[in-house]
């Protein structure tokens, strides 16, 4: 994590409201952020000059050129990180094929992800999703793939999963869990507010909430016991599922790595009782 999103982070709560609107493009858009003026930026999220310039000492930095010229800092490193590739360029604009631009960006995305993980908060959601009696997927909207696919994949690893899709035999399911279960909600923008309840609710039960976002600021951070977001440059939510899907390989993995005889049996016991579904 870059310095200047660690500062965000640290005082965004703090921050007023229309701080807070220049903090979040600077968090999700350092490309935008860093290559133009404090006029230009306030022009494009709709505050002042002077509200651009009055979030560097908000961040404890002396000026708005000194926290530039770190956030340009930290974007020629994301640049230059994988073959120089230049996300702000339209991919149809380019010599090289649009698959390898946008392949690419992919890399990028990834790297940037990982290099902000935390290792503990990592294992800790292996051994939360491994050892809960219970795991509970949730995902709605552009997060339903993502959501799904987890689900589905994290059954045939470690069973006692479900994905619910808020209707009233779900809700009615939901009220059955306590302290040993754990929910993993998706949530990426445009936010969901079914989700967000789902989350608040069943955090107030003692549940265990793993959040899965496109921002450490997005809604369903206040209500998550931890929060894993992706880092992209730029905000878009067709860049967040190559991330998010290497993400979840990661945990699958880790989920695996506990008790690797455990995980044969139960694919086993998977494969035995759904396989009149699958072409042989």
């Amino acid at each position: 994590m870059y310095a200047y999103e660690t500062r965000i982070k640290e005082n965004f709560n703090a921050l007023s409201n229309s701080l807070k609107k220049v903090a979040e493009l600077l968090k999700e858009h350092p490309f935008v952020f860093a290559s133009n003026s404090a006029e230009k930026i306030g022009k494009i999220i709709g505050v002042s000059e002077t509200t651009v310039i009055r979030l560097a000492y908000s961040l404890g930095y002396k000026s708005f050129l000194e926290l530039q010229k770190e956030v340009k800092a930290s974007v020629f490193e994301m640049k230059s990180t994988i073959l120089d590739f230049d996300s702000n360029v339209d991919p149809l604009q380019q010599e090289s094929s649009v698959f390898e631009q946008v392949m690419l960006r992919d890399q990028v995305n990834i790297r940037r992800t990982t290099q902000s993980l935390n290792e503990s908060n990592f294992n800790e959601a292996v051994n939360k999703i491994y050892n809960a009696k219970q795991v509970v997927v949730v995902g709605n909207g552009a997060s339903f793939g993502l959501a799904h696919w987890f689900c589905f994949t994290l059954n045939t690893i470690r069973g006692n999963s479900k994905l619910i899709n808020l209707n009233m035999d779900d809700y009615f399911s939901l009220q059955q869990l306590d302290e040993e279960c754990v929910l993993i909600a998706f949530s990426f923008s445009r936010y969901m507010v079914q989700t967000l309840h789902v989350a608040e609710e069943l955090k107030r039960k003692k549940v265990f909430v793993i959040g899965i976002t496109d921002s450490e600021i997005s809604p369903i951070a206040e209500h998550a016991n931890l929060l894993f977001s992706t880092k992209l440059t730029y905000m878009s939510t067709l860049d967040s599922a190559p991330v998010v899907t290497s993400l979840l390989n990661a945990l699958l993995a880790g989920i695996i790595l506990k008790d690797a005889d455990k995980y044969k049996k139960q694919k086993a016991t998977y494969e035995k009782t759904y396989s009149k579904l699958f072409f042989n």
